[in-house]
């Protein structure tokens, strides 16, 4: 399917002039009207008794072909002038559901970009959302859909097998014990020997 906003066709019709054809109709009239005058005025002089001699009669029988020739004019002139009458009533009409057409056009494609950089920005912030929450949580463990950490709880490191993680500022052996430290100020890993 065309674009009717680039199609060649409808920006003809966009661009037509219905005073033009409403002014070809007219002069295919004016003409129509021209050769009946003069096909009545050659039957009237080839038929003025008062005109005799050679040129009379050749002009006479001349002047039997034209007016003929000149009535198929007006036939043909006066069909022309009825056709411009009609077309140019429905370019009218034509046009104007061309016009509404377009602008109905015009404006769903505006709403359409509107709406997709609406989704585009969704689409961003969903993204940015996700980032934080993997920034924040963490990434998914083996257990996946597993409830995340809480943004608000303060996440504990967890020290590497056969280590201990001193807290300080701890001194109670209950803490020490809830959290898995030693009450010493240096893990047990970095303690000097003393063989």
């Amino acid at each position: 399917m065309t674009d009717p906003l680039t199609d060649p066709r409808a920006l003809n019709l966009l661009a037509a002039q219905p005073d033009a054809v409403d002014a070809l109709g007219q002069r295919c009239t004016l003409l129509a009207c021209q050769a009946h005058d003069t096909s009545s005025g050659v039957r009237g002089a080839a038929g003025a008794a008062q005109w005799t001699g050679d040129a009379a009669d050749t002009f006479r029988r001349w002047a039997t072909k034209l007016p003929g020739q000149l009535d198929q004019m007006y036939s043909a002139y006066s069909a022309a002038s009825d056709a411009p009458d009609t077309y140019g009533i429905n370019l009218v009409e034509l046009k104007q559901r061309i016009q509404t057409l377009v602008g109905e056009l015009t404006s769903a494609r505006s709403a359409l970009g509107t709406a997709q950089s609406a989704m585009a920005d969704a689409q961003q912030t969903l993204t940015q959302a996700s980032i934080q929450q993997v920034i924040v949580g963490g990434l998914p463990g083996p257990g996946a859909g597993s409830q995340a950490p809480s943004p608000t709880r303060r996440m504990r490191p967890t020290p590497p097998a056969g280590q201990s993680i001193v807290l300080r500022g701890r001194s109670t052996r209950s803490s020490s014990r809830r959290y898995g430290c030693s009450m010493s100020s240096t893990p047990s890993a970095a303690r000097p020997r003393t063989d």
